[in-house]
């Protein structure tokens, strides 16, 4: 996949579902030049709620995972979807679900820590300010298992 179309496929995550287009497109290239294309095979564990540090986030751009929560019955996960989000609002800095390949998958990770800083350097206050609010009513929507693309 090229850049231009990871930059596409992160800008239609339902997280960006009401963000003005040059907002959205200014965070999704954050995204993409944070990031590092990935594949893994099917049946690999890809997050775990037990042991797993946070600090890393993933977009799927493709294939699909299975997504156990704590709260909630399993669901399955789609492209674009973003993972890992959760831990970064977690009082307790821990993963909040267990998510396995499907079949195989491809993904961007990115490190959080890098991503914000890039962001805070490239967007407004208020701009950031918006984006992290949006980004942690998306995590705690998906972390309920509600549907996030009603969000």
């Amino acid at each position: 996949m090229s850049t231009d179309s990871h930059q596409e496929t992160i800008a239609a995550l339902p997280l960006f579902k009401s963000f003005p287009g040059p907002l959205k497109e200014r965070i999704a290239a954050v995204f993409v030049e944070v990031s590092e294309q990935e594949s893994m095979a099917g049946g690999s564990k890809l997050l775990s709620a037990k042991g797993q540090l946070p600090g890393e986030g993933y977009i799927l751009v493709k294939g699909a995972v299975t997504v156990g929560r704590r709260l909630s019955a399993p669901s399955e996960a789609k492209p674009p979807a973003l993972l890992g989000g959760m831990s970064e609002f977690d009082p307790h800095n821990e993963r909040t679900a267990d998510v396995t390949a499907v079949g195989d998958i491809e993904l961007l990770r990115f490190h959080w820590d890098r991503f914000n800083d890039l962001l805070k350097e490239r967007l407004a206050p208020s701009e950031f300010a918006i984006f992290s609010r949006a980004l942690q009513n998306y995590s705690w929507l998906n972390f309920l298992g509600d549907d996030a693309d009603d969000a």
